[in-house]
Protein backbone atom coordinates (compact mmCIF):
# COMPACT_ATOMS: atom_id res chain seq x y z
CA UNK A 1 0.00 0.00 0.00
CA UNK A 2 1.15 3.61 -0.74
CA UNK A 3 1.27 6.01 2.10
CA UNK A 4 0.92 9.76 1.42
CA UNK A 5 1.94 11.11 4.59
CA UNK A 6 0.38 14.57 5.35
CA UNK A 7 1.11 16.76 8.33
CA UNK A 8 -1.75 17.02 10.48
CA UNK A 9 -0.66 19.53 13.19
CA UNK A 10 2.47 20.82 14.70
CA UNK A 11 2.72 21.52 18.22
CA UNK A 12 6.05 22.27 20.74
CA UNK A 13 7.21 19.71 18.36
CA UNK A 14 4.89 17.30 18.31
CA UNK A 15 3.77 15.85 14.77
CA UNK A 16 0.75 13.82 14.79
CA UNK A 17 0.52 11.82 10.89
CA UNK A 18 -2.09 10.64 8.75
CA UNK A 19 -2.58 8.81 5.66
CA UNK A 20 -4.49 9.28 2.86
CA UNK A 21 -6.05 6.02 3.46
CA UNK A 22 -6.65 5.78 7.37
CA UNK A 23 -5.78 7.36 10.39
CA UNK A 24 -2.62 6.17 11.95
CA UNK A 25 -3.21 7.46 15.47
CA UNK A 26 0.40 8.01 16.54
CA UNK A 27 1.83 11.29 17.37
CA UNK A 28 5.88 11.58 17.61
CA UNK A 29 7.52 13.48 19.92
CA UNK A 30 10.79 14.97 19.05
CA UNK A 31 13.47 14.98 21.36
CA UNK A 32 16.24 17.48 21.70
CA UNK A 33 18.71 14.46 20.54
CA UNK A 34 16.86 14.09 16.99
CA UNK A 35 15.19 10.76 18.57
CA UNK A 36 11.34 10.73 18.47
CA UNK A 37 9.64 8.71 21.43
CA UNK A 38 5.96 7.68 20.36
CA UNK A 39 2.97 8.74 22.39
CA UNK A 40 -0.53 7.08 21.91
CA UNK A 41 -3.70 7.99 21.95
CA UNK A 42 -5.32 5.72 24.92
CA UNK A 43 -8.99 5.48 26.43
CA UNK A 44 -9.41 6.22 29.95
CA UNK A 45 -8.90 2.38 31.00
CA UNK A 46 -5.53 2.06 28.85
CA UNK A 47 -6.50 0.35 25.68
CA UNK A 48 -5.52 1.72 22.42
CA UNK A 49 -7.89 3.84 21.06
CA UNK A 50 -7.47 2.83 17.28
CA UNK A 51 -6.52 -0.71 17.60
CA UNK A 52 -4.87 -1.33 13.88
CA UNK A 53 -1.70 1.17 15.48
CA UNK A 54 -0.57 -2.13 17.87
CA UNK A 55 2.66 -3.38 17.22
CA UNK A 56 5.75 -4.90 19.19
CA UNK A 57 6.62 -1.33 19.37
CA UNK A 58 3.49 0.01 20.57
CA UNK A 59 3.13 -2.50 23.29
CA UNK A 60 6.55 -2.16 24.56
CA UNK A 61 5.71 1.62 24.90
CA UNK A 62 2.20 1.19 26.58
CA UNK A 63 4.13 -0.94 29.02
CA UNK A 64 6.71 1.82 30.17
CA UNK A 65 4.19 4.45 30.17
CA UNK A 66 2.79 2.26 32.81
CA UNK A 67 6.29 1.83 34.12
CA UNK A 68 6.06 -2.31 33.41
CA UNK A 69 8.53 -4.21 31.93
CA UNK A 70 7.11 -7.02 30.29
CA UNK A 71 8.72 -10.86 30.23
CA UNK A 72 8.93 -12.52 27.66
CA UNK A 73 6.51 -15.12 29.32
CA UNK A 74 4.05 -11.99 29.02
CA UNK A 75 4.88 -11.41 25.33
CA UNK A 76 4.29 -14.63 24.73
CA UNK A 77 0.96 -14.59 26.39
CA UNK A 78 -0.28 -11.80 24.47
CA UNK A 79 1.36 -12.87 21.02
CA UNK A 80 -1.20 -16.33 21.94
CA UNK A 81 -4.15 -13.94 22.89
CA UNK A 82 -4.18 -11.80 19.24
CA UNK A 83 -3.46 -15.02 17.53
CA UNK A 84 -6.48 -16.78 19.93
CA UNK A 85 -8.71 -13.08 18.88
CA UNK A 86 -7.93 -13.18 15.46
CA UNK A 87 -9.16 -17.00 15.14
CA UNK A 88 -12.16 -16.48 17.32
CA UNK A 89 -12.67 -12.82 16.73
CA UNK A 90 -13.77 -12.58 20.94
CA UNK A 91 -11.14 -12.19 23.48
CA UNK A 92 -11.11 -15.35 25.24
CA UNK A 93 -12.46 -16.24 28.84
CA UNK A 94 -9.59 -17.08 31.56
CA UNK A 95 -10.01 -20.77 31.74
CA UNK A 96 -10.13 -21.08 28.02
CA UNK A 97 -7.02 -18.67 27.63
CA UNK A 98 -5.11 -20.80 30.55
CA UNK A 99 -6.00 -24.07 28.43
CA UNK A 100 -4.77 -22.30 24.91
CA UNK A 101 -1.51 -21.08 25.85
CA UNK A 102 -1.15 -24.30 28.47
CA UNK A 103 -0.05 -22.33 31.69
CA UNK A 104 -1.57 -22.90 34.97
CA UNK A 105 -4.47 -20.08 35.83
CA UNK A 106 -2.99 -19.61 38.81
CA UNK A 107 0.55 -19.25 37.25
CA UNK A 108 -0.88 -16.32 35.38
CA UNK A 109 -2.60 -14.35 38.24
CA UNK A 110 0.60 -14.81 39.72
CA UNK A 111 2.87 -13.54 36.78
CA UNK A 112 0.29 -10.44 36.40
CA UNK A 113 -0.44 -9.93 39.74
CA UNK A 114 -3.80 -9.17 38.69
CA UNK A 115 -6.60 -10.42 36.40
CA UNK A 116 -4.71 -11.49 33.81
CA UNK A 117 -6.23 -10.25 30.66
CA UNK A 118 -6.96 -7.01 31.30
CA UNK A 119 -3.16 -6.12 30.81
CA UNK A 120 -3.07 -8.84 28.42
CA UNK A 121 -5.76 -7.53 26.06
CA UNK A 122 -4.33 -3.78 26.72
CA UNK A 123 -0.80 -4.32 25.64
CA UNK A 124 -1.57 -7.10 23.01
CA UNK A 125 -4.31 -4.03 21.51
CA UNK A 126 -7.20 -6.00 21.80
CA UNK A 127 -10.69 -5.16 22.73
CA UNK A 128 -11.53 -4.90 26.71
CA UNK A 129 -12.93 -8.14 28.08
CA UNK A 130 -15.99 -8.09 30.40
CA UNK A 131 -17.19 -10.81 32.46
CA UNK A 132 -14.32 -12.86 34.61
CA UNK A 133 -10.58 -12.07 33.29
Amino acid sequence: MDYRWVLLERECDTIELLTSDFYIGRKYNFLNNGESKMSLERTGNGYLVDPTTWSLDVMHEMAAEDDITLSESQVMQIEKAREYFDENSSVPPIRTFAKYVGIDKGKLFKEWLTGPLKPITKYGGLPQPTGCV
